[in-house]
């Protein structure tokens, strides 16, 4: 099952001359976008991103999320892709500044002025890149065993006490079930396998 998919965001320091996805088009120079790796998060919405709105940009690798988005806010990189929930904070007390959603309801909740994705016409990016909270097990699980795991955690996300923690922790919560789950990955899949030319090549120049 999924618990939820949390919006992704494209974020530059709040005092960053960049003020909309425009002003990185029109940047002039190569950015340097923060990223844990190309394969990672980060990485992926990053190169999706730059590869649709035409940015150009130079991937600098971090250890951590963390270290990725303090780069950010000291001024030694242009932006990052973190999941919103990340860097909430860091929005809130004005380190950082979104320049663009992606998610797969029309706005986020908690930043509802920020331009999306699908506002330009991207609806396919809301599939590809929110990153998802997802539960699996191996493959060729036997069927009762799948059952219990699938019946459990159906019973767990849809439990009151659960669900108001969640809400207390200020957390997403949007289950899905293991078939609707499925599907979703088989979504998200088959728009990579769009962009696996541009994967690769990231990929083998690193």
């Amino acid at each position: 099952g999924r618990l939820a998919a949390d919006p992704e965001l494209l974020v530059v320091n709040a005092n960053s001359e960049f003020q909309s996805i425009a002003d990185l088009q029109n940047a002039g120079r190569e950015l340097n976008g923060a990223i844990t790796s190309l394969g990672a998060s980060t990485g992926i919405c990053a190169l999706l991103i730059g590869d649709v709105y035409d940015i150009s940009w130079t991937p600098v690798t971090h250890e951590g999320s963390s270290e990725a988005i303090l780069s950010v806010i000291r001024g030694d990189t242009d932006f990052v892709m973190p999941d919103s929930q990340t860097v909430l904070a860091e929005i809130e007390n004005g380190d950082l500044r979104p320049i663009l959603g992606v998610y797969n309801e029309p706005r986020i909740e908690a930043l509802p002025d920020v331009p999306m994705a699908a506002d330009d016409g991207h609806t396919e990016l809301n599939a590809a890149l929110p990153l998802a909270r997802d539960i699996a097990a191996p493959p060729g699980l036997p069927e009762d065993v799948k059952s219990t795991l699938t019946q459990a955690f159906n019973d767990s996300v849809n439990d009151p006490d659960f669900q108001a923690e969640i809400q207390e922790a200020d957390l997403i919560l949007d289950p899905l079930d293991d078939q609707e789950t499925a599907s979703a990955v088989a979504e998200t899949l088959e728009i990579h396998r769009q962009y696996e030319d541009l994967f690769r090549e990231a990929l083998e120049s690193q």
